[in-house]
């Protein structure tokens, strides 16, 4: 039986998904064992490939030449972070499941 919803939950999720990279690795990661712990395969799926994709991301990111970042790295970055945040609310809902 699914519990309720705390009250203000939008502006609960809203804050709960405002975070720096660091913190959306580790809610990532998090989510990953949690797939794991509920017996999905998650590395052999598309899941297993975001963080890299985030690394290389965060990497051209970082360097000097911004105008120098590979396409094929911004796309996979860009098709990876609305999905990865998909996937972590699913984690952070399913804590309201009994």
């Amino acid at each position: 039986m699914a519990r309720p919803y705390p009250r203000r939950r939008q502006e609960i999720m809203t804050r709960r998904y405002i975070r720096d990279p660091g913190d959306f690795l580790d809610l990532y990661r998090n989510t990953c064992d949690w797939f794991s712990n509920v017996g999905f395969e998650w590395a052999i799926t598309r899941y297993g490939a975001y963080e890299k994709h985030f690394s290389d991301f965060e990497r051209f990111a970082e360097s000097r030449d911004k105008s120098s970042i590979n396409t094929d790295v911004k796309h996979a970055f860009d098709n990876a972070y609305p999905e990865t945040n998909e996937i972590i609310r699913v984690h952070a809902d399913s804590q309201y499941i009994d």
